[in-house]
């Protein structure tokens, strides 16, 4: 299974999504709010997996989150122009928040097992790379 690339005028007025009894069983829950134009790629995988985008500014602004496993939560504000942001948690219990506000800002996130990573990009420009595991 891969996750689907999707643009947020591909979903009108939530009545497109619709609940199965899959997703029911799975408690997976994505909520979002996007600019025309951005996109959002979400695929996850697992048990009570969570994710919160708010995607405003222009429709050059990307993100991607993978979650695999189980109780990973993924919260992303993202404003301005050209902002990416691609996040990969895998295991159990990770936490990842971003507020991008600014343009061309980057974040590139690989957590790996009860991981936190709270970052606030304010400004343009602006790259980080985190890679955090358990041992």
């Amino acid at each position: 299974m891969s996750p689907q690339l999707g643009h947020a005028q591909d979903l009108g007025n939530n009545t497109d999504l619709q609940d199965s009894n899959l997703s029911l069983s799975l408690s997976t829950t994505i909520n979002f709010s996007s600019a025309l134009g951005g996109s959002i790629t979400i695929g996850q995988y697992g048990l009570y997996n969570t994710t919160n985008i708010i995607q405003a500014g222009s429709n050059a602004n990307t993100i991607s989150v993978i979650q695999q496993g189980n109780n990973n939560t993924a919260d992303i504000t993202q404003l301005g122009v050209d902002n990416t942001v691609n996040v990969l948690q895998e295991g159990e219990n990770n936490l990842f928040k971003i507020i991008q506000d600014g343009d061309g800002n980057v974040a590139n996130v690989n957590q790996l097992g009860e991981q936190n990573f709270i970052v606030h990009q304010i400004g343009n420009e602006m790259t980080v790379n985190i890679t955090q595991y358990q041992k």
